[in-house]
């Protein structure tokens, strides 16, 4: 099964084509999926061993988007006018999808059956792009919006805590593609690292200048701060608080930083 409810505001339903994912991100909050996996798929049984290894492994829902076609117009009456995320603990255009074309697969379905209900994309990948005459497809027959997330760390620590993920600069300009395809999108400013302050008032001013509604920014999760011995001093705080209060209805998360 794909739809599922999820524990997260403001989405009714997600859909994940993937369990883990293959950007392997270091401070990534969705490690705790690996208790899910523990001892099957031919994975080890230990879930700290797969939580430490986040990014070295990755189950792809196979069977369950083989079955999707049935299990949508099963639920086409409970999802009018419901949002539907793809995808929530995973990135649905990760490097697998390059080959094995799930998300796609789910995409082609959506549009083919059309559900009366409010699509919405979130990712990291230029990889989306592939998709852009589908998604432009969607677009035209229902309600379909893409978010793509981009992170604001230290220039020196990105690649480490970002193994594979598309640098910053690749995310910006794929929204710009997909803004000129006339499609519906936004920014989610996630992870917002402490001391980079700076760098994202820079952000903020470049997706400004090409018109690119930011919805979100998400301060560095509990689980990273602790990990890297890092967080956010008042003066940070204050100041981030302050970018954010100068953006129309941008949501920010804090995650319980001091300040």
């Amino acid at each position: 099964m794909l739809l599922t409810k999820p524990r997260l505001p403001g989405a009714d339903y997600v859909i994940n084509p993937y369990i883990g994912c293959g950007f392997g991100c270091k401070y990534c909050y969705a490690k705790f999926m690996a208790k899910f996996v523990a001892g099957k798929y031919k994975l080890s049984k230990n879930t700290k061993s797969l939580q430490n290894n986040w990014g070295q492994w990755v189950v792809p829902k196979t069977e369950d988007v083989k079955r999707f076609t049935t299990e949508l117009s099963k639920n086409l009456p409970k999802l009018k006018d419901k949002t539907v995320l793809l995808s929530s603990v995973t990135d649905p255009y990760q490097p697998l999808e390059a080959k094995l074309r799930l998300t796609q697969k789910i995409l082609k379905i959506w549009h083919d059956l059309t559900p009366d209900a409010n699509l919405e994309i979130l990712t990291r990948s230029a990889l989306i792009l592939r998709d852009l005459t589908l998604l432009s497809k969607i677009h035209a027959k229902s309600h379909l919006k893409i978010g793509i997330s981009i992170s604001v760390l230290p220039p020196t620590m990105f690649r480490n805590l970002e193994p594979l993920a598309p640098d910053p600069e690749a995310r910006v300009n794929t929204l710009i593609k997909l803004k000129q395809a006339k499609l519906k999108v936004y920014a989610f400013i996630a992870p917002v690292w402490p001391g980079q302050t700076a760098q994202l008032e820079k952000l903020i001013q470049k997706l400004k200048s090409h018109n690119i509604r930011i919805e979100f920014i998400e301060l560095l999760n509990r689980y990273g701060r602790k990990s890297f011995g890092v967080d956010f001093e008042e003066k940070e705080m204050a100041k981030i608080k302050n970018l954010a209060r100068g953006l129309s209805r941008v949501e920010l998360i804090t995650h319980g930083s001091s300040g």
